[in-house]
């Protein structure tokens, strides 16, 4: 979902907080304030909107007049509108609570609000118990919304009959129904007579049902690791049908790495705001634990570097640069990607920009904990401390130059040859200023103390080299 901004109903309430006493003393003098507050930013207080967008805001008003200021900020905090819609979406109000309170055990908002001795858990009951309300309360009840479930869903279960004869196959067949069976779901009718939703006819190891969170339906299988798989979905829950690429983590898999894939959503969260990394859209459990990511049409570099065609300085440089301004953003998050390499790079068809996937075998610096989704570093791309748990910053761009020499000179890692200090020899294999080429190998050094310390320093090494010399 996308954050609600709510910096201007923040900066209304904030002066009330000093008079919180007096407001609460006198509950006529405090419902006529948020009267006044709603009607300010044109909110109808006999009738809210239906909207979730709406309500949050109504909510935040209604519940905000005399909080202090630590506590309306926190509400702002697009990881707790998440978890409130996250909640509501699998109709479990615990989970609100469970997200919101692991928020606050990483950010700072957290001991500001123990500073001022207040119980947050006492606070996410309340502001959820008048999201609720307010909910109730809404212009569109819950009886409209049914019924014009069932008149689409009637339409369509007529328009299927109609075409039941028409499709070429008993998979399409499976695939119509088992659409319909999930809107009768959502829909909140009785389940009686309804056959179950039937098994993917295509892919054994695929979902057990077509559609994963009563939205997404499942096309195809891109990939499997050591814990899970990755499918091509559709997201049902719009018109257009967007696609998305879904984790799935196999519900046979270890309590530590379910906590790794809820860990790996946390951290993926608070990178959302980068244009080149995937946005995670929301993740769940089903059956499964499920992560959904936004689907970027492209092709990975994997593609691009093809072996005995080596790429230009100019291209090379470019590549590198638009690699490492991502890893300086993750970096400053405190996160460590761990698995750069030629397939977790995939060129963007809208803009030529390169966008970083596949943080599964994230690590963040801050708790130390290592995530392991993801399958062991490709072969050739791991720097030699990773093979120890070792991991560090310069471990990226370690893979990072990797790529870049590969590109160069037009060699996969795998022919690279090792001098005795364990360092790459490839010198010979191109033509390349001797700057460009220090660059490179200061970013690949067998010994990580040596290394570019940071993605922003590489980056910067990588900006005066081109402007200083001109390259044909």
């Amino acid at each position: 979902m996308i954050p609600i901004p709510l910096n201007p109903i923040i900066q209304a309430i904030t002066p009330l907080a000093g008079s919180a006493t007096s407001l609460l003393k006198n509950k006529l003098e405090r419902n006529e304030q948020v009267i006044k507050l709603l009607k300010k930013f044109h909110i109808d207080p006999e009738h809210p909107p239906a909207d979730f967008t709406g309500v949050y805001k109504y909510t935040l008003v209604e519940y905000g007049v005399g909080k202090p200021q630590p506590i309306l900020e926190l509400f702002r905090e697009k990881d707790i509108q998440q978890a409130l819609h996250q909640a509501l979406y699998q109709d479990d109000r615990s989970l609100f609570l469970k997200e919101a309170e692991q928020f606050l055990d990483w950010n700072r908002l957290g001991d500001k609000i123990r500073e001022l001795r207040i119980d947050p858990r006492r606070e996410f009951y309340e502001f959820a118990a008048i999201f609720i309300e307010i909910i109730n309360r809404t212009q569109t009840p819950a009886e409209v919304i049914r019924t014009q479930k069932l008149d689409s869903l009637h339409k369509k279960l007529s328009q299927l009959q109609e075409r039941l004869d028409k499709l070429p196959s008993a998979e399409e067949i499976c695939t119509e129904i088992a659409q319909l069976v999930q809107e009768k779901y959502s829909a909140g009718l009785p389940q009686e007579n309804i056959p179950p939703t039937p098994a993917t006819l295509s892919s054994p190891t695929a979902p057990t049902s077509l559609t994963v969170g009563g939205r997404y339906k499942i096309i195809q299988q891109l990939g499997n690791g050591e814990f899970g798989d990755t499918y091509l979905a559709e997201d049902l829950h719009f018109p257009s049908k967007p696609r998305c690429v879904i984790k799935q983590l196999r519900s046979q898999c270890s309590q530590t790495a379910r906590r790794s894939f809820d860990r790996e959503a946390k951290v993926l969260y608070q990178l959302n705001s980068h244009d080149q990394i995937p946005n995670l859209l929301a993740h769940f459990e089903d059956g499964d634990f499920y992560l959904v990511h936004q689907f970027i049409e492209g092709q990975t570099l994997s593609h691009e570097l093809i072996d005995t065609q080596p790429w230009s300085n100019p291209q090379v440089i470019n590549m590198l640069q638009d690699i490492l301004q991502i890893l300086a953003f993750i970096h400053q998050h405190q996160v460590i990607h761990r698995h750069i390499n030629p397939k977790n790079l995939i060129r963007r068809s809208s803009d030529n920009k390169i966008v970083l996937i596949n943080f599964g075998g994230i690590k963040e610096i801050s708790t130390g904990q290592t995530r392991t989704f993801a399958e062991t570093q490709t072969e050739g791309y791991m720097p030699p401390e990773q093979g120890s748990g070792l991991v560090r910053f310069c471990s990226d761009i370690y893979a990072v130059g990797i790529i870049g020499i590969q590109a160069i000179t037009g060699l996969n890692p795998k022919q690279f040859k090792l001098n005795g200090d364990g360092d790459i020899v490839w010198h010979d294999k191109v033509q390349i200023s001797p700057k460009f080429a220090d660059i490179l190998d200061k970013m690949v050094r067998y010994n990580f103390k040596v290394r570019y310390q940071s993605a922003a320093d590489a980056l910067q090494a990588l900006l005066d080299l081109e402007a200083s010399e001109q390259f044909g």
